[in-house]
């Protein structure tokens, strides 16, 4: 009775995590399981837990850019580090992004369509839930003014294209 329960459970997990790739999380956890030489459905479905435990709590990033090469190469670098990624190419739609996914952290290019990042700054500053995330500029603007004046518009970090991968991984892991 507490094996048919707890099994159920686990179904309830994997199903209510929907982003969630689930064939993918169970090929690492059973390939886990052989390295580990676990061969007991107990300890499959702890490390199974254990892997859901961290998937489902990984840190959501919201990438509003416009440049399709630069959001291809975050979301990359991003996902390869266990983040959930989302992204926005224009302003707007990283508004109403923000707003339903509730990202950890927002990463912003200044300029873009239809809505600029100092914009979209002031209007997630305006939102009471999201205004304590961190917000970073990401941007091709690189003069010690540009970045001043980001930085004085409220954003977290400013962060300079081209940019170092470690340079963006170090400024997330720092705020996320």
């Amino acid at each position: 009775m507490y094996q048919a329960a707890f099994f159920f459970t686990i179904a309830q997990l994997l199903n209510s995590a929907k982003y969630l790739r689930k064939k993918k999380v169970l090929f690492h956890v059973k390939k886990k399981c052989k390295l580990r030489g676990l061969r007991t459905k107990f300890a499959q479905i702890l490390l199974l837990i254990v892997s859901l435990h961290f998937l489902v709590y990984m840190a959501k990033i919201l990438i509003i850019e416009d440049d399709i090469t630069i959001r291809n190469g975050l979301q990359r670098l991003l996902s390869k580090e266990g983040y959930a990624v989302f992204f926005a190419d224009n302003g707007l739609e990283g508004l109403r992004l923000a707003g339903e996914e509730k990202p950890d952290v927002i990463i912003c290019d200044i300029a873009m369509p239809e809505m600029n990042g100092y914009e979209v700054l002031a209007k997630i500053k305006q939102n009471p839930a999201l205004a304590n995330k961190p917000f970073m500029f990401l941007s091709a603007k690189i003069t010690k003014e540009d970045e001043q004046k980001g930085l004085a518009a409220g954003a977290t970090a400013y962060l300079k294209k081209p940019m170092w991968p470690d340079d963006i991984l170090d400024a997330i892991k720092k705020y996320a």
